[in-house]
């Protein structure tokens, strides 16, 4: 599978890394040669601008900042360039003490968006008619790494959470 990550923060390093062993990865931003270096570190298929992530994946990962979510979907192209892709976000609507995206104090700021959630904004973002496929809300970001094991290369959870609607399953072969 062909995946493509916008960023390459905290997050997009331990996914990518780890999806890399199994996955064809491409890395791509704003800084072409932060994205050349996380690119290198874990061989990765390619590395460019975020409209090049975008044009190569199957899944596209959006591993932004949250409030820079908006502007990286645009810079990709609009919703026209997620046609028929899978598009994971692992944000949280958070904004960060520091940045040119985030808050110039030193605490963590939730953000609200007028559709309500991270989530529903990206929706309205991308919407199902963009992508050919049904709009999730983002889940990632709502799972503690203490509630997840991993076994064969998969992510599990380790107990069965009724907000999920069961048991979640993650894997590559999925996405």
């Amino acid at each position: 599978m062909r995946i493509g990550f916008i960023g390459y923060g905290n997050m997009a390093q331990a996914l990518s890394k780890r999806w890399a062993t199994t996955q064809e990865i491409f890395i791509g931003g704003r800084n072409a040669e932060s994205a050349a270096d996380l690119a290198k570190k874990i061989n990765a298929s390619g590395s460019g601008s975020i409209s090049d992530a975008v044009e190569f994946g199957d899944v596209i990962v959006l591993a932004t900042p949250a409030n820079a979510v908006e502007d990286a979907i645009m810079s990709a192209g609009g919703a026209d360039a997620f046609s028929a892709k899978v598009v994971i976000d692992i944000n949280n609507p958070v904004s960060l003490p520091g940045g040119s995206h985030d808050n110039a104090g030193e605490y963590f700021l939730p953000i609200s968006f007028d559709e309500g959630s991270l989530a529903e904004h990206i929706a309205a973002l991308i919407p199902p008619s963009a992508t050919g496929r049904p709009a999730y809300p983002s889940s990632l970001q709502r799972i503690g790494a203490d509630l997840l094991v991993s076994r064969g290369g998969n992510l599990f959870l380790k107990f069965r959470d009724h907000a999920l609607g069961g048991a979640l399953f993650i894997s590559t072969h999925l996405l």
